[in-house]
């Protein structure tokens, strides 16, 4: 696909109806909570359910707070090193909204020396720690 240029896209004919995507939450009905969970479980699912809460699709499928999708710190640490760069990131970030020192951990090892550096994921996962980050609340 040709890039393009902020002048083209400004050429461009608007859309008069934006239709929301199927995999987010409304706006209008969620509250951070909610929303953060929303996140959380998309990026559970991409960086695979094995890591988080007892590791199986079933409890991913019934998970209804993100305290049954806790991550498994265990796991991750086991596998951690067999993992590409991009999977130990992302893990690494997710990890780092639930223990921060833990999270801080995998983040170094990973490589992670500030926000710019997870520019290497991909845009879905980007798009989960920006949602992370819109909707964090303590926890």
């Amino acid at each position: 696909m040709k890039p393009s240029s902020i002048s083209q896209l400004s050429r461009k004919p608007a859309q008069k109806t934006l239709q929301k995507p199927a995999d987010r939450p409304s706006s209008e009905i969620c509250n951070p909570a909610v929303a953060f969970f929303f996140a959380w479980k998309k990026g559970v699912e991409l960086a695979g359910t094995r890591y988080f809460g007892d590791g199986t699709q079933e409890s991913f499928s019934k998970a209804n707070c993100r305290w049954d999708l806790r991550p498994n710190v265990r796991v991750i640490n086991n596998s951690f090193e067999v993992l590409t760069e991009q999977e130990r990131m992302f893990l690494a970030a997710l990890v780092s909204f639930f223990d921060t020192d833990q999270g801080c951990s995998f983040l170094k090892q990973s490589g992670v020396r500030g926000l710019a550096d997870l520019g290497l994921l991909n845009v879905e996962q980007r798009d989960v720690i920006a949602g992370l980050i819109m909707h964090n609340h303590d926890w």
